[in-house]
């Protein structure tokens, strides 16, 4: 597990809207996870070591994040909920894992008085998933690769799009 993804665990799970899903089969197998948390909460990430592609994605949210209070107001919102990261792991793909799990975030968001919902992605079926659902674009950005090599997936450059709901 990334240093950085052991963090915000710690850090969020008090909030009580991340969770994890196991086989049926398998308790000690991870299948899919996400984590979300109130998008005002500090995660202390210093003396942690990030990959280039990691520090461009935290930059880049931060500053669609701060685009987004400075031209609408934070508190006109009410609070927001961040789905900061959901993951498949392999071999449990097109099961419906992460558009059963953004739509159990979104409803537990609702039932605890969020009044939205944000989250990012790099990931153009994540993207689908999120308008399929109700979110809206708010803004996308176009990153260059650093290191082509790292992240050969996401071929020679990605975007990062940042997806707003109201709840």
């Amino acid at each position: 597990m990334y240093p950085y993804v052991k963090k915000v665990i710690e850090t969020v799970v008090g909030e009580q809207m991340s969770f994890v899903i196991t086989p049926k089969n398998n308790d000690n197998e991870v299948a899919h996870a996400m984590i979300s948390h109130d998008l005002q909460t500090k995660i202390d990430f210093s003396n942690l070591q990030f990959s280039e592609y990691r520090k461009t994605v935290m930059a880049t949210v931060s500053t669609l994040y701060n685009k987004f209070k400075s031209e609408h107001g934070h508190e006109g919102f009410g609070n927001i909920l961040y789905m900061s990261l959901g993951s498949t792991a392999d071999g449990h793909h097109s099961q419906g894992l992460q558009t059963w799990s953004i739509q159990e975030t979104i409803e537990r968001a609702k039932d605890r008085g969020y009044q939205m919902a944000a989250m990012t992605t790099t990931n153009p079926v994540n993207s689908r998933t999120a308008v399929k659902l109700g979110f809206e674009e708010y803004d996308r950005v176009d990153v260059v690769k650093i290191n082509p090599s790292t992240f050969s997936h996401l071929g020679d450059s990605y975007q990062i799009v940042f997806y707003l709901i109201r709840l």
